[in-house]
């Protein structure tokens, strides 16, 4: 699932992503495996969801809450639409262009979210019995709506 979020980032970001990625998978594998009582709730649930839930939450800690700082900042010190405004970072350039290109790549992630009921207290977890608790808690939101 992660390779299709890193699709297009340059690979020594794509491959920090991916080893995070791998590194939660095979704990949340592990504690589901040495724990099975207290996490039979996982049977009722297909394992690609979790897949896809853990690779957005890390898509969205390491590249979105980015991106979303970045744009904030630049939308705070040119708030009006100069184009020729422009924050030099390093030898890139980031302009009102910029902008909008980051704005429109957090909006479609947050449609995606939105769509699907994914709730940003999720991406918010230092290890994976607090990811599996929230989503624990997520799946119960979404029985009890139903």
């Amino acid at each position: 699932m992660i390779k299709l979020f890193c699709k297009g980032l340059p690979y020594y970001l794509s491959n920090l992503l991916y080893s995070e990625y791998q590194i939660y998978l095979k704990e949340i594998n592990f504690l589901v495996k040495t724990f099975s009582n207290k996490y039979s709730w996982l049977n009722d649930i297909d394992f690609e969801i979790i897949e896809l839930i853990l690779a957005l939450s890390i898509f969205f800690r390491r590249i979105i809450a980015q991106l979303e700082s970045v744009y904030s900042f630049r939308e705070r010190v040119f708030p009006t639409d100069d184009k020729e405004a422009s924050i030099e970072i390093g030898s890139y350039s980031f302009n009102k262009e910029e902008s909008q290109k980051i704005e429109k790549v957090i909006n479609q992630f947050w449609n995606i979210c939105e769509r699907y009921g994914i709730q940003i207290y999720l991406f918010d977890f230092s290890d994976s019995e607090t990811f599996l608790y929230k989503l624990k808690k997520l799946m119960e939101e979404d029985y009890t709506d139903e």
